[in-house]
């Protein structure tokens, strides 16, 4: 069932007025296709300028200089896929002090917001950047692809972390793509045994 605009409308409302933390007055929505079937998890909203809420998107404003979003909107190009065909969301809604990891009652106050999300989606694939994202669905044993009722979830790299050593980025691509690959093949098997 396609997801109406009120669905969006009334959960970024929620967001908005939340005061839980007050870590920051700007709020982070998810940024994309609310009825994509890729929904891709990282930590937390870039940090903005005051008074800047429209703008805010995954990584910082886009097109600007130096942030790790470059190199997530060059996975994508490399995957060819649009970004006008996902959505992406955070963990938690506000932009942390100095992009700091939120604190456990930061996350703790957020997860509803995200938890609703996936009900208004109802994601195929999850995609999770960092572990801030992975922890939420991955305990230390888990390899690195999962599923969870009718979604597949992988885990791999943030964006930050190939910013900081681009020579990662290969490696970054080939996880990706193995992960990919491996669910192709868990979705034949499954059929086979059908």
């Amino acid at each position: 069932m396609k997801v109406s605009f009120n669905n969006c409308f009334d959960l970024n409302s929620e967001i908005v007025k939340c005061n839980k933390c007050n870590i920051s007055p700007n709020r982070g929505f998810g940024f994309g296709n609310i009825n994509s079937k890729i929904m891709f998890i990282a930590q937390s909203p870039g940090w903005q300028p005051q008074n800047k809420t429209e703008d805010i998107i995954p990584f910082g404003l886009e097109g600007s200089y130096g942030n790790s979003g470059k190199y997530f909107i060059k996975l994508l190009n490399d995957f060819k896929i649009n970004k006008k065909n996902i959505y992406v969301t955070n963990v938690v809604k506000c932009p942390t002090p100095n992009n700091r990891p939120p604190l456990e009652q930061e996350e703790n106050n957020c997860i509803q917001m995200m938890i609703k999300e996936f009900s208004i989606q109802k994601p195929k694939i999850i995609i999770l950047l960092g572990g801030t994202a992975k922890k939420y669905f991955f305990n230390n044993n888990d390899k690195f692809i999962k599923y969870i009722n009718d979604s597949c979830i992988f885990d791999i790299w943030h964006p930050a972390f190939i910013l900081r050593d681009p020579n990662k980025y290969k490696q970054w691509i080939y996880n990706l793509k193995m992960q990919i690959k491996k669910r192709k093949k868990d979705e034949k098997d499954q059929k086979s045994r059908e």
